[in-house]
């Protein structure tokens, strides 16, 4: 099974560029939703609460909310949570790749963080998608109702664009300036094309 991630900072437009694939009939992983179904485990949620704090947990569920408000500003408690998370959804990655063997050409990881956990090592492609800082900041802000400094500290914590964009196979340019449905065409028949 051919395995392609896709990943980029907050903002680039990631889902957006998974959307296309979906409608190509490509399976998609979705690591943040898978992340969000693995805090809902109880042994995770005990976790969280003894290394990270009793406080972002309420009524027996993760605040969200309030954990992102610890882990986007200290990076020690952001790696403990990602090392609590990341073999959870390690694990329905490869149920979702056991699902797929043997109906699809290729499947897509989906995760804003495949290079900072080494992950993309394991995938056959990796496609980055690029997008400029101020085009990231009010696609955010939008999105999720935060303020620019929130956006700004967020873009800071992560790894810088281009450092990205050296490890990858294929760049999608989601400025605007060019059909992404273009860029993913091309991309796919690429994938399909290196099978053959």
């Amino acid at each position: 099974m051919v395995t392609v991630g896709i990943t980029g900072g907050i903002g680039t437009g990631k889902s957006t560029v998974a959307k296309i694939f979906k409608q190509l009939n490509i399976p998609v992983f979705d690591s943040d939703l898978a992340g969000k179904e693995a805090l809902e485990a109880q042994d995770v949620i005990d976790e969280i609460s003894s290394n990270i704090g009793s406080n972002v947990v309420v009524e027996n569920k993760i605040d969200r909310k309030k954990l992102a408000a610890i882990v986007f500003h200290n990076i020690d408690k952001l790696n403990t949570l990602n090392s609590i998370i990341h073999p959870k959804v390690g694990m329905m990655f490869n149920e979702f790749i056991n699902n797929h063997k043997s109906t699809s050409q290729y499947i897509i990881k989906e995760s804003a963080i495949l290079i900072e956990t080494k992950l993309y090592k394991k995938l056959d492609y990796l496609i980055v998608v690029t997008s400029p800082t101020e085009l990231k900041i009010s696609r955010v802000m939008k999105r999720n109702g935060i303020s620019r400094e929130e956006v700004e500290s967020r873009i800071s914590n992560q790894l810088p664009e281009s450092d990205k964009v050296n490890l990858a196979d294929f760049i999608i340019d989601n400025s605007g300036e060019v059909s992404v449905i273009k860029q993913v065409m091309s991309i796919h028949d690429d994938i399909i094309g290196a099978k053959k």
